[in-house]
């Protein structure tokens, strides 16, 4: 029994830890953001010096100016492809984010201050949110993917309640949470969240599977995660790129990692003010109030 608990302990330790999977989805999520932000913008500024050096190094040092419409052409394509894979690699970082959100649900201590952590850091990035994809101080029309976290976890904290509420039978408690679900994912459209309801519907997925299969299954983790990201790509194929992370959820083992809590909490803000700010430097952004 003792070298049961020992192996087993020994292949926990040789997993991935939770801080180490969000750190992947972090770069990744990096990688996106500095698309969607900056070289979406630029791919329809010719004139801009950062192209322009890149019009040379495609043309070469002769670069002839009976050329330009070809290496033009090519500058434009060269540079679509190299946005589109950016934003490829960025589709694995939500899915990852969702699962934790589930984890975090059912492993955090405090899951008022849980929710309290993720309404503070959505509201605290929505004007770099803002500022950074659409120049603009407020934009009503979408908002930073915290707030579409924040209502996933309040959807799986509302229906794990009504699943386990005593005075309920069991059709009437399914029925209830199943409602309870569905109204929350309706709030990811009515205030337009990143990946609107079929992001929270993800979120709920994720939670429902694990539930189901948590005293099943041992490592349950990849089932729920593929679960969840296979939402996404039934409303949008392109989301399927996020399986790529699936083999690391089969070396998770539950662990959280190093303490970086706060790191993954401010890092969203800072990123996309430090990528708002840069547009602006370079001439790439424009800000506006509305």
């Amino acid at each position: 029994m003792a070298a049961t608990e020992k192996k087993a302990n020994k292949n926990k330790k040789r997993g991935l830890s939770a801080s180490c999977i969000k750190t992947v989805a972090l770069i990744c999520m990096f990688i996106d953001h500095f698309a969607a932000s900056l070289v979406s913008k630029l791919m329809y500024l010719p004139q801009h010096p950062i192209m322009q050096q890149i019009s040379k190094w495609w043309g070469g040092a002769n670069f002839v100016e009976m050329n330009q419409t070809m290496n033009e052409a090519a500058r434009q394509t060269w540079i679509l492809t190299f946005y589109e894979w950016m934003r490829h690699v960025g589709r694995i970082s939500f899915p990852i984010y969702c699962f934790f959100i589930v984890e975090g649900f059912y492993k955090t201590r405090d899951r008022k201050k849980y929710a309290r952590r993720l309404a503070a850091c959505a509201l605290l990035s929505e004007i770099p949110f803002d500022l950074a994809l659409y120049g603009k101080v407020f934009y009503l029309w979408h908002q930073n993917v915290f707030f579409t976290l924040l209502i996933g976890l309040l959807a799986i904290w509302a229906m794990d309640f009504l699943l386990h509420m005593q005075e309920l039978n069991r059709g009437a408690a399914i029925l209830s949470a199943f409602c309870a679900g569905f109204g929350f994912a309706l709030l990811g459209d009515l205030f337009f969240v990143d990946y609107y309801s079929y992001g929270v519907i993800t979120i709920i997925i994720m939670y429902v599977v694990r539930l189901l299969l948590e005293k099943k299954i041992k490592f349950h983790a990849p089932v729920v995660f593929a679960a969840g990201t296979a939402v996404l790509c039934i409303v949008s194929p392109g989301e399927a790129w996020a399986l790529l992370a699936l083999p690391l959820l089969f070396f998770y083992r539950g662990k959280k990692g190093w303490n970086a809590k706060w790191f993954f909490y401010f890092f969203y803000p800072a990123h996309l003010l430090i990528l708002a700010v840069a547009g602006l430097c370079l001439g790439i952004i424009k800000w506006g109030i509305l």
